[in-house]
């Protein structure tokens, strides 16, 4: 019985230990067409404590900035030929995924079509 018990404790102890009360946040980055953007900088940063946590997205345009501890963060998303941009405040809560998708719009302004 002892031994059933300590070998049923064991079996449990790293789903007890892996409990964490971080937060993410996930999401997919675009630009104006929609169209998927590869290589966007994205940075999540604890307005609190300055802590910074920096991924790069997919060739898909997804994100994802896991064990964000709880609080209020700034998003910026960065990329060459677009426009920065900072969405804040978002809110991580405890052991919760926030999906936050970005829209990036380009520097350059389309001009007339001049026939």
């Amino acid at each position: 019985m002892l031994k059933s018990l300590l070998l049923g404790t064991l079996v449990l102890a790293p789903g007890i230990f892996a409990q964490t009360n971080a937060g993410q946040i996930n999401g997919t980055v675009t630009d104006q067409q929609l169209a998927a953007l590869v290589g966007v900088k994205v940075t999540a940063t604890n307005l609190a404590t300055n802590v910074q946590q920096t991924t790069i997205t997919s060739n898909a345009g997804l994100y994802a900035l896991p064990a964000l501890e709880p609080g209020a963060y700034r998003v910026t998303a960065e990329l060459t030929g677009f426009n920065r941009l900072i969405r804040e405040p978002l809110t991580v809560e405890t052991a919760k995924v926030m999906e936050v998708d970005l829209q990036l719009t380009s520097v350059f302004k389309e001009s007339p079509l001049v026939i």
